[in-house]
């Protein structure tokens, strides 16, 4: 063997080591194409999911973020009620099946003419509110200037003492109410009456002189503390939230004013992969990732589902220049369903972003890589762009 030869193999065991203890040190991801893609004239991408194109193991290091809610204990959060027709209501409304988010139906109120409409709730036992921290419910009003008073209390049997809070900044069509209860103001002579003796809770409705509208409840839960939210940057904290989800606790984003978040743990990254598993929970409730972004503007790349029955997805962009579709894809063998979570993934290198999707969190078909420069860097959160959704289990690796 001539000194030639030998040098050129001395390279390439060189070249291999050197290759292999990268992979050790940063992490390594294997990725096998499960389909090919297809353009239509249209610009939409056409994959069909396959159960492989799995990413090999994924060494995590202390460059990597995890952030998961399914331990928190799930007293934390209390659905109360999500206004189905056989919820316990004493009313003056009546239920919708055609105006709602969550389920079948709404609780909706009837205004008219300064006369109070009311639906009420009666605990089986008394109730103790001293250890929560707020109630949320989503309610959809038809014409906000004709509604003169909200309020919801909290009684005893009678109503004769109650904690009673008014609810202001609301627009037409659906909101997020959060209300505070330790800023409830107590009514009533009772000197024994207090909030460890709720009995009942109710919804009043009252319109403005010669006005009418008609006030949609839905999905009405309570929260002993809001300590998860300093995981995240937002500008409207009503966006954030959490929820029971198949009996765990989730994170709930809910478009309201805002309709980003980001974690506050990882700002400003660069190059990273990044992961997290999403269910939408209508059929407008469009969420998903949002990388490369800055939460006070909104600005960043967005790779998001579509809602409830459809198979689409999409990478958006928005800039100085408005939003811009980058693209929309189909998945061709299956539809978003609300008890079900899906998994998207994005590798984020340079101006490349490749996008993944999974259905069972381990076995990954990649959907289509772009290449984009406008953003470089930036924070990774979530974002929903109607109604609300659930994510979980959020992985970032630099």
């Amino acid at each position: 063997m001539t000194q030639k030869s030998n040098l050129s193999i001395v390279i390439i065991i060189v070249v291999a080591i050197v290759i292999a203890l990268g992979g050790l040190g940063s992490g390594y991801y294997l990725y096998n194409k499960a389909s090919k893609l297809q353009v239509n004239s249209d610009n939409t991408v056409i994959t069909e999911i396959q159960g492989t194109g799995a990413f090999g193991s994924v060494l995590f290091g202390k460059n990597n973020y995890e952030l998961s809610y399914s331990e928190t204990p799930t007293d934390t959060v209390e659905i109360i009620s999500l206004f189905e027709t056989d919820d316990k209501w004493e009313t003056t409304g009546y239920w919708d099946k055609r105006i709602y988010l969550q389920g079948e139906s709404s609780l909706a109120l009837n205004a008219e003419n300064r006369i109070p409409q009311t639906a009420t709730y009666t605990f089986e036992t008394e109730k103790n509110f001293n250890d929560i921290q707020y109630i949320r419910y989503f309610i959809n009003l038809s014409d906000y200037q004709a509604l003169e008073s909200h309020t919801i209390k909290l009684g005893d049997e009678n109503f004769a003492n109650y904690y009673s809070y008014s609810i202001t900044n609301v627009k037409t069509g659906w909101n997020t109410v959060k209300v505070p209860v330790n800023q409830m103001i107590k009514v009533g002579t009772s000197a024994e009456f207090d909030l460890s003796k709720i009995k009942k809770l109710q919804l009043e409705l009252i319109s403005r002189p010669q006005n009418s509208l008609v006030a949609n409840f839905d999905y009405l839960k309570i929260k002993k503390n809001d300590n998860f939210a300093n995981d995240w940057q937002t500008v409207d904290d009503l966006f954030t939230a959490q929820s029971k989800f198949n009996d765990k606790i989730v994170f709930e984003g809910v478009k309201a004013n805002g309709f980003t978040s980001t974690l506050s743990a990882v700002p400003g990254l660069k190059d990273f992969v990044y992961e997290a598993k999403v269910s939408p929970q209508t059929r407008n409730s469009s969420g998903g990732l949002f990388f490369r972004g800055s939460y006070k503007n909104s600005k960043g790349y967005y790779f998001v589902t579509g809602g409830v029955d459809s198979n689409t997805w999409y990478l958006k962009k928005y800039s100085d220049d408005g939003w811009e579709d980058l693209l929309k894809g189909e998945i061709s063998n299956f539809n978003y369903e609300t008890e079900k979570f899906y998994w998207l993934r994005v590798v984020a290198n340079g101006n490349e972003l490749k996008l993944l999707f999974s259905i069972n969190g381990e076995d990954f078909t990649e959907l289509a890589t772009v290449t984009d420069d406008t953003y470089l860097s930036g924070g990774v959160g979530v974002a929903v762009f109607a109604d609300y959704a659930y994510f979980d289990d959020f992985k970032v690796k630099k």
